[in-house]
Protein backbone atom coordinates (compact mmCIF):
# COMPACT_ATOMS: atom_id res chain seq x y z
CA UNK A 1 0.00 0.00 0.00
CA UNK A 2 1.15 3.59 -1.12
CA UNK A 3 1.23 6.49 1.38
CA UNK A 4 -1.70 8.03 -1.17
CA UNK A 5 -3.73 5.00 -0.26
CA UNK A 6 -2.84 4.78 3.42
CA UNK A 7 -3.32 8.81 3.77
CA UNK A 8 -7.24 8.16 1.55
CA UNK A 9 -8.16 5.56 3.73
CA UNK A 10 -6.73 7.21 7.04
CA UNK A 11 -8.92 10.57 6.13
CA UNK A 12 -12.15 8.89 5.34
CA UNK A 13 -12.04 6.63 8.56
CA UNK A 14 -11.48 9.95 10.72
CA UNK A 15 -14.20 11.45 9.05
CA UNK A 16 -16.54 8.80 9.86
CA UNK A 17 -15.27 8.33 13.58
CA UNK A 18 -15.24 12.78 14.37
CA UNK A 19 -19.20 12.70 12.67
CA UNK A 20 -21.88 12.52 15.23
CA UNK A 21 -23.88 9.53 16.40
CA UNK A 22 -26.97 11.36 14.75
CA UNK A 23 -25.12 11.90 11.49
CA UNK A 24 -23.34 8.61 10.96
CA UNK A 25 -26.71 6.53 11.35
CA UNK A 26 -28.61 8.80 9.04
CA UNK A 27 -25.07 8.53 6.76
CA UNK A 28 -25.35 4.71 7.10
CA UNK A 29 -29.10 4.18 6.40
CA UNK A 30 -29.10 6.71 3.22
CA UNK A 31 -30.63 5.21 0.64
CA UNK A 32 -30.66 1.59 1.76
CA UNK A 33 -34.03 -0.36 1.10
CA UNK A 34 -35.70 -0.29 4.80
CA UNK A 35 -33.31 2.26 6.18
CA UNK A 36 -35.24 5.14 8.02
CA UNK A 37 -33.79 8.19 7.67
CA UNK A 38 -34.84 11.70 8.56
CA UNK A 39 -36.25 14.24 5.50
CA UNK A 40 -36.35 17.99 5.87
CA UNK A 41 -39.57 19.21 7.18
CA UNK A 42 -39.05 22.31 4.95
CA UNK A 43 -38.80 20.16 2.05
CA UNK A 44 -41.64 20.34 -0.79
CA UNK A 45 -42.17 16.97 -0.99
CA UNK A 46 -42.73 16.87 2.92
CA UNK A 47 -45.30 20.08 2.58
CA UNK A 48 -47.29 18.15 -0.16
CA UNK A 49 -47.36 14.83 1.52
CA UNK A 50 -48.41 16.49 4.58
CA UNK A 51 -51.12 18.55 2.43
CA UNK A 52 -52.30 15.31 0.43
CA UNK A 53 -52.95 13.95 4.14
CA UNK A 54 -55.15 16.05 5.27
CA UNK A 55 -57.52 16.27 1.91
CA UNK A 56 -57.64 12.70 2.15
CA UNK A 57 -58.75 12.39 5.27
CA UNK A 58 -61.51 15.34 4.26
CA UNK A 59 -60.35 16.68 7.50
CA UNK A 60 -61.73 20.49 8.83
CA UNK A 61 -57.87 21.02 10.45
CA UNK A 62 -55.45 22.85 9.00
CA UNK A 63 -51.40 21.90 9.60
CA UNK A 64 -50.12 24.53 11.96
CA UNK A 65 -46.24 22.85 11.50
CA UNK A 66 -44.65 20.00 10.31
CA UNK A 67 -42.48 18.93 13.14
CA UNK A 68 -40.85 15.53 11.89
CA UNK A 69 -40.41 13.75 8.78
CA UNK A 70 -38.79 10.15 8.56
CA UNK A 71 -38.71 8.08 5.02
CA UNK A 72 -38.40 4.43 4.67
CA UNK A 73 -38.08 2.22 1.11
CA UNK A 74 -40.82 -0.26 1.25
CA UNK A 75 -41.67 -1.34 -2.26
CA UNK A 76 -42.01 2.58 -2.10
CA UNK A 77 -41.75 5.14 0.27
CA UNK A 78 -43.02 4.80 3.43
CA UNK A 79 -43.19 8.35 5.48
CA UNK A 80 -44.25 9.20 8.72
CA UNK A 81 -44.96 12.69 9.44
CA UNK A 82 -45.22 14.13 13.22
CA UNK A 83 -48.26 17.63 12.75
CA UNK A 84 -49.46 20.18 14.95
CA UNK A 85 -52.70 20.30 13.41
CA UNK A 86 -55.42 23.03 14.47
CA UNK A 87 -59.17 23.40 13.97
CA UNK A 88 -59.76 25.75 10.94
CA UNK A 89 -60.11 29.22 11.37
CA UNK A 90 -58.88 28.66 15.44
CA UNK A 91 -55.30 28.12 16.95
CA UNK A 92 -57.01 26.85 20.14
CA UNK A 93 -57.37 23.05 20.28
CA UNK A 94 -54.64 22.02 18.56
CA UNK A 95 -53.46 18.14 18.37
CA UNK A 96 -49.85 16.83 17.89
CA UNK A 97 -50.87 14.06 14.87
CA UNK A 98 -48.53 11.32 13.55
CA UNK A 99 -49.28 10.33 9.29
CA UNK A 100 -48.09 7.61 8.18
CA UNK A 101 -48.39 7.40 4.56
CA UNK A 102 -47.11 4.65 1.68
CA UNK A 103 -46.36 5.74 -1.77
CA UNK A 104 -45.91 4.15 -5.24
CA UNK A 105 -45.46 6.78 -7.59
CA UNK A 106 -44.99 4.86 -10.86
CA UNK A 107 -48.45 2.85 -9.87
CA UNK A 108 -49.70 6.55 -8.95
CA UNK A 109 -50.40 4.66 -5.07
CA UNK A 110 -51.03 6.89 -2.38
CA UNK A 111 -52.33 5.38 1.33
CA UNK A 112 -52.82 6.84 4.26
CA UNK A 113 -52.04 3.66 6.70
CA UNK A 114 -52.02 5.98 10.16
CA UNK A 115 -53.12 8.66 11.94
CA UNK A 116 -53.57 9.17 15.00
CA UNK A 117 -53.53 12.24 17.57
CA UNK A 118 -53.34 13.29 20.90
CA UNK A 119 -53.72 16.80 22.57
Amino acid sequence: MNLVNFILIFVAFSATALASPRERKNYENRGRSGGVSTVDVNSPEIIRLAEKVMNTLNSNQRIKRILNAKQQVVAGTLTTLDLEVCPAGNNAGCKFCRAKVWEKPWENFFQVTEFTCRQ
